[in-house]
């Protein structure tokens, strides 16, 4: 397909399919379009129910079922578990008082559609798959227009009447080139590989440098410095000079600042050379944790220097990562030999640069590029995405690099996939997402450490021994809050399933099973002697994420008022006994087989009910297409006995009654389920249409 071609779906189905979306999301949260809100109410010395708490009772009524009334009143923060009991108990007795209202005809049926249908909807699927890139693209291109329409300053129409021809352009020109530098920043973001994610740490990680220095400013004694204050002698102008101690060994040291700099040589091109004396800072003023770096730094480059043989870069600032370039890199072919020449290019052909072998073959390198990596950076900062702006945007939290990884590890994982880019891309809005989740869960988990602190120092604050006058909030505690909010402290679960899935990959991919070696054998019998010895190896067991409401209460289990003596089963506990004698036997003897019979003919004719509203809803679908409809496969006669077999019907259908109706009694009579007979075959036709 040549690029920006889209394939023509039909608009009728597309209607369909946002309708089902959006009942399927009315349904996930509970909402029933069709039935309404229910109305509030108010139960005489009971309690009120809004439109809003009925709403969500029923919700929780179909998720965690009338067996739960905790989990249920955990959802509603105005009602407890004794409001949701009593409220169950009155829709029980109104069920009971109107028993009959609702049968098993009543329910609407599954329906299902016949394969002309579902090829059919499989390539309108198909299509809109393919046109999806261009209905965004388009559908951003609406909602950028509608915000230039909203946010332009000239667009009303008495401004415009006032500004014409190259003031109008004036006018229009910033505004137009902001916007349009915002859009092409959205559009760089949106697809985010594992090397931009690597770029835009770079990025951040160079903006924790909280001071400029330039290259060969200060040596390697000024970072040793632990403290910047050793060195320097404090003496009191008070003391007698004579009476202070003399140390038996005098090491008086002041920082070393060189009057001139060292080599310049390619120092320009490991690391910028600052101009501006005011943002030289001394290092000796920085922090400690700047000075562990910036020790580190210098300490790595010594060993690697000593490994290489080469001298030390003393230059504080940070180089540029990567293998330096080649010496040869830079050796340029001479220029083509003429035909006329003396020499016949005899003396060109040898070149010694550096230890180059004489008539050694050269290959031509051509100009060296800018990296991909770096020239990510340069893109990035056209856009004029920096840190501040990473920040502002919410995208400066994270490690990046780290979560690049994560995409590889999950790529790699998906060996039923042919394609490689799967996986390889993050958007923006998802890093903005799992920002706005973090910083969800930890206002949580702060929240829930002062109110647990608070609660402690108020059990405890009148006791000296517990030393609660610390204002602190120590690390126990916080854990403690973690815990309660069901996250898990440790990640090396989450990895050891990843580790498992990677092990099965490769069980998959690999050849035939080898033979068991002895050492497989010796772990074999160590593994069965610890089963003798009734040790277990031990195991990382996966740990149920529970509600801290589940974690913190006993489950209020409800059970059915018709199952005990007394009113409410909850308060005390069942007698067993009571039960069995009120109830009789749980299973009888004997099996009412004419009750069982029609019980059985009630499901037959249920059954016929939902294939002909199956039939009744495809073709419905193919009219609100607005598509023929193909022929489709009447409803088989399942063993339809013959006219004169048939047995007579005991009442004849009236004049009233519908199609489906006489169909039943005329066209399925039979019972699917009768008894196959003594020469029958027991696997025969009447028993297989009824398998699963």
């Amino acid at each position: 397909m040549d690029e920006g071609e889209t394939f023509e779906v039909n608009a009728d189905y597309l209607k369909i399919l946002q309708e089902h979306v959006d009942s399927t999301y009315d349904h996930l949260q509970g909402f029933n379009p069709s039935a309404g809100i229910p109305f509030a109410s108010y139960y005489a010395h009971r309690s009120f129910w809004t439109s809003e708490e009925k709403d969500i009772f029923f919700h929780g009524l179909a998720v965690h079922s009338k067996l739960r009334p905790d989990l249920i009143a955990a959802d509603l923060p105005n009602k407890t578990a004794v409001d949701v009991l009593l409220f169950l108990d009155l829709l029980e007795k109104a069920s009971k008082e109107e028993r009959g209202r609702f049968s098993r005809k009543s329910f609407a049926p599954a329906l299902e559609t016949s394969g002309k249908w579902t090829e059919w909807e499989e390539e309108q699927a198909r299509r809109i798959s393919i046109n999806q890139p261009f209905w965004e693209d388009r559908r951003r291109r609406k909602e950028r227009a509608r915000s230039v329409r909203a946010e332009w300053p000239s667009y009303e129409p008495s401004k415009r009447r006032r500004l014409s021809g190259n003031a109008a352009q004036e006018d229009e020109k910033p505004f137009l080139d902001r916007m349009h530098a915002q859009w092409n920043k959205e559009d760089y973001l949106k697809d985010l590989s594992v090397l931009h994610l690597r770029a835009i740490d770079h990025i951040l990680r160079e903006s924790e440098e909280p001071v400029i220095l330039e290259a060969g400013k200060y040596t390697i004694e000024d970072i040793k410095e632990e403290d910047g204050l050793e060195g320097q002698s404090l003496v009191d102008p008070c003391i007698d000079p004579s009476l202070l101690e003399t140390p038996a060994k005098q090491n008086i040291e002041k920082p070393v600042v060189p009057v001139e700099d060292g080599p310049t040589g390619d120092r320009q091109t490991l690391s910028p050379v600052v101009d501006d004396e005011e943002n030289v800072e001394d290092p000796r003023a920085l922090s400690p944790r700047s000075r562990r770096r910036y020790r580190k730094r210098l300490y790595m480059r010594r060993k690697r220097a000593t490994l290489n043989g080469a001298a030390p870069s003393t230059a504080v600032t940070r180089l540029k990562p990567g293998r330096k370039t080649s010496k040869n890199a830079v050796i340029t072919l001479p220029d083509p030999v003429d035909e006329d020449d003396e020499n016949n290019g005899e003396n060109e052909e040898a070149l010694n640069a550096s230890g180059l072998i004489e008539g050694a073959f050269v290959t031509s390198q051509g100009a060296g590029g800018v990296t991909p990596h770096y020239k990510i950076i340069q893109e990035l900062n056209e856009l004029g995405v920096n840190a501040s702006t990473l920040a502002e945007d919410r995208l400066g939290l994270f490690h990046l690099t780290n979560i690049g990884k994560l995409m590889e590890i999950y790529a790699s994982l998906d060996a039923s996939s042919t394609s490689s880019d799967i996986g390889s891309c993050i958007s923006a809005s998802t890093i903005q997402l799992l920002h706005a989740l973090v910083t969800h869960f930890v206002t949580n988990a702060i929240g829930m450490s002062i109110s647990m602190r608070e609660q402690e120092q108020a059990s405890k604050g009148h006791t000296k021994v517990w030393r609660m006058n610390s204002g602190q909030i120590p690390a126990s505690t916080v854990r403690e809050a973690v815990d309660l909010m069901g996250a898990q402290m440790d990640v090396k679960q989450h990895f050891k399933a990843l580790q498992e899935r990677v092990k099965s990959t490769f069980a998959q991919s690999a050849p035939a099973s080898r033979e068991p070696s002895i050492a497989d054998n010796e772990d074999l019998s160590a593994s069965e002697e610890e089963e003798a010895d009734g040790e277990k190896p031990t195991e990382m067991h996966k740990t149920l994420l529970l509600s801290s409401h589940r974690q913190l209460y006993c489950p209020v289990v409800r059970l059915d008022p018709s199952t005990s003596t007394q009113f409410s089963p909850f308060f005390r506990p069942q007698d067993i006994n009571a039960c069995l004698e009120m109830d009789g036997e749980l299973l009888a003897d004997e099996t009412d087989e004419e009750e069982l019979q029609r019980e059985l003919d009630e499901e037959e004719d249920v059954d016929k009910l939902d294939e002909i509203a199956a039939q009744d809803a495809e073709q419905e679908l193919w009219l609100r297409v607005q598509l023929e409809a193909p022929h489709v496969q009447s409803i088989p006669n399942r063993a339809s006995p013959t006219a004169s077999e048939a047995p007579a019907s005991p009442e004849s259908p009236s004049k009233g009654t519908n199609k489906s109706k006489a169909l039943i009694e005329g066209e399925w009579g039979k019972l699917r389920f009768s008894n196959p007979g003594r020469k029958g075959i027991i696997k025969s036709t009447v028993y297989v249409d009824d398998s699963d």
